[in-house]
């Protein structure tokens, strides 16, 4: 018997097998899938809630003003408001005024000569309140305009009453005189009786302007320019801090 292990050589000869594959590297395990939140539960972890009544840290309580600290060397001076900002207590220009003010103390802008007259009577001695610029000079011109009409006839009067007599002594001289007299004596009443609301209505008028009435006794020594200045300036709504208050 040929051994099966021989070679034939009629056989073609059987070529080597190649050696086995090397094994495959396992593959890396999949990460874990994200549970799903429970019902009313956020997906990220929210950091532990403060407690009542605290605010959490770096955020200002509701209510409270945060204070930021100015650079090094612009610190504002103690008791100095900071540029642009009106002091503590006083009113913006347009604002309305802190408390309520009587409107009756209110100035009357606009208003003509008649209307000026009637108010200059009507607030025969209120130094309260405030006088606009057309109610204080249409009554000035007023005044000037009636005295004139008055002192300057009356003067005529007398000095041509006083002629006439020297000349022939008849009575037409002394009627003149007399009219005269009389003129001039209206001009000294209408000053007397009209005192009172004239200083009334410069110190108003002062108040406009946002000055105290105090001012007024400037006239007295003989500074009359200087309130008439100051009269002269516009209105001011700062002055209605001397309203009555209501």
């Amino acid at each position: 018997m040929t051994d099966p292990t021989s070679s034939d050589p009629t056989q073609p000869p059987v070529p080597p097998t190649a050696p086995p594959a090397p094994p495959a590297p396992p593959a890396p395990p999949a990460p874990p899938a994200p549970e799903a939140p429970q019902y009313g539960q956020p997906y990220a972890q929210q950091p532990p809630a403060p407690p009542y009544g605290e605010q959490p840290y770096g955020q200002p309580q509701y209510g409270q003003p945060q204070y930021t600290q100015q650079p090094y060397g612009q610190q504002q001076p103690y008791g100095q408001q900071p540029y642009g900002q009106q002091p503590y207590g006083a009113p913006v220009a347009g604002a309305p005024w802190p408390w309520p003010t009587n409107p009756a103390d209110a100035p009357t802008h606009g208003v003509n000569m008649i209307q000026a007259v009637k108010l200059f009577f009507r607030k025969y001695a209120q130094f309260s309140g405030r006088a606009s610029r057309s109610e204080y000079w249409w009554v000035t011109l007023a005044m000037f305009i009636v005295a004139m009409v008055l002192y300057i006839p009356g003067i005529l009067l007398i000095s041509l009453g006083g002629a006439v007599a020297s000349q022939d002594g008849g009575p037409g001289g002394g009627i003149m005189i007399a009219i005269g007299i009389v003129l001039v004596v209206a001009v000294v009443l209408l000053f007397l009786g009209t005192i009172v609301p004239s200083i009334a209505l410069t110190v108003r008028r002062l108040h406009d302007a946002n000055f105290s009435g105090l001012f007024y006794l400037l006239s007295l020594a003989g500074l009359s320019i200087v309130v008439l200045v100051m009269n002269v300036l516009e209105s001011n709504p700062l002055g209605q801090r001397y309203d009555r208050p209501l």
